[in-house]
């Protein structure tokens, strides 16, 4: 056999640039340590970066300028305990008193989608340094980004970096801060962020504890149940789709094939209005449209250039679920209190409070709609770091909004992704809102 110091692979008594160490290390020409291996930001950004900036952000020194006093930290729980997340992220506690036992899907979520809870607490240019991690965060998580945008996110994280040693100290600058501008490169070179990061496969590992029940023999038990598994999904799941079965049943086979909630909801058994894309879910009402629904309707059927119906009686639903299995009430849906899953982002780049989801059958062309209240209609402006960086807008992203009265209609089919509400006050009627980033990631 060949071996690679005679096929001239490596070179002779070389050492890797960068440590330092008595035991030589080899060196392969042609492979570049540092390019051939993805950084993941489960470790180095959620449970490295965010978790160690909020960390001494509560719990750092007396004279630190960055630290957070006993009386800010008690607006910032009585904020955290106000947010009411989409049934997605599945985390929905933000206790600051055990953030060192947060999941790295809670650093994630907060940084994401709540951190402007921080406004107004943490002081400004912490504020906004962090503002620039949650962006380059929310652009490296979506499903599919430009190519320029993601370049042009290289000169921020660096600059990221850089205001860490210069905000803090260098002290402060960890290892995990120094991956982050790897992050952008692996992004370009191995595909976003979200393609390779471990959340997936951790999300699996409870799925692979279930495979085993006693504590001889765990190989061979989990070999056993999967192929037992294998041989079984393909029927169980052509029973659940062509049959309504029980309750009790259903949740047995969602058991035994180890079905996330999102992946339950593909199989639900409930009866709906099937259209399209879209499958209306709950017992419907009847009744005319008022007076400010008709305005909105007659607007929405002009851009049709077809006339208004409103003299027919609709059908109003309180539930509506996607092709891919997301699932958007009403406002006035009273079953989940503790979540908001009524904020939607739509296809012309708004995001609206849904209010009314509208049947009807009458009309061959359109039969599934929305009557929304369109967020920010007085003003909006999307959180975005400084200017001189050039940095693109990217749809979803966290926008402050103010005004919520104007009423608009829309085809069900628009929605594009759920959004999350955060700081939301309906006395001064303004907020913040933000679009999921993706579907793949297990929460």
């Amino acid at each position: 056999m060949l071996n690679a110091k005679a096929a001239g692979l490596v070179k002779p008594n070389a050492r890797y640039h960068g440590i330092v160490g008595s035991s030589p290390l080899l060196e392969i020409n042609g492979f570049d340590f540092q390019r051939s291996f993805t950084s993941d930001y489960l470790h180095s950004i959620c449970l490295g970066i965010i978790k160690y900036l909020m960390m001494i952000w509560i719990n750092g020194k007396k004279d630190d300028p960055w630290l957070i006093s006993k009386e800010k930290i008690d607006i910032l729980k009585h904020r955290l305990q106000q947010v009411k997340p989409p049934h997605e992220i599945s985390r929905s506690q933000f206790n600051l008193d055990k953030i060192a036992l947060w999941k790295a899907s809670q650093f994630r979520a907060f940084a994401l989608y709540f951190f402007p809870v921080l406004d107004g607490i943490l002081p400004e240019p912490y504020y906004s340094h962090f503002c620039s991690l949650s962006y380059i965060l929310q652009l490296l998580l979506q499903e599919s980004v430009k190519k320029t945008a993601v370049v042009k996110c290289e000169p921020l994280s660096e600059s990221f970096v850089r205001d860490v040693e210069y905000l803090y100290g260098e002290e402060y600058v960890s290892y995990n801060t120094h991956l982050l501008p790897h992050l952008i490169t692996s992004a370009l070179e191995w595909g976003l962020p979200w393609a390779h990061s471990a959340f997936i496969p951790e999300g699996f590992n409870g799925e692979l504890t279930s495979l085993f029940k006693g504590t001889q023999c765990v190989i061979e038990q989990m070999t056993h149940h999967y192929m037992m598994r294998n041989v079984l999904r393909n029927d169980a799941i052509n029973i659940m789709t062509t049959n309504d079965l029980p309750k009790k049943i259903l949740d047995m086979l969602y058991d035994l094939l180890c079905l996330p909630v999102g992946e339950r909801k593909k199989f639900c058994s409930q009866k709906g209005v099937q259209i399209e894309r879209v499958k209306l879910l709950g017992r419907p009402t009847e009744r005319k449209l008022n007076p400010t629904e008709q305005a909105a309707a007659k607007d929405f059927f002009n851009r049709l250039l077809m006339p208004c119906y409103d003299s027919l009686i609709w059908q109003f639903f309180p539930r509506l679920m996607l092709k891919h299995g997301s699932v958007f009430t009403t406002t006035n849906y009273s079953r989940s209190p503790n979540r908001i899953n009524y904020c939607a982002y739509m296809s012309d780049g708004n995001f609206v409070i849904i209010e009314s989801i509208i049947y009807c059958s009458s009309l061959s062309f359109l039969k599934c709609f929305l009557i929304a209240r369109v967020l920010g209609d007085i003003s909006k402006s999307a959180l975005r770091p400084d200017d001189h960086f050039n940095l693109e807008t990217f749809p979803g992203q966290t926008i402050q909004f103010v005004g919520t009265n104007f009423i608009r209609v829309y085809d069900a089919v628009e929605i594009k992704k759920k959004g999350v509400l955060c700081m939301y006050n309906s006395l001064s009627d303004s907020g913040t809102a933000t679009a999921l980033v993706n579907r793949f990631e297990s929460d």
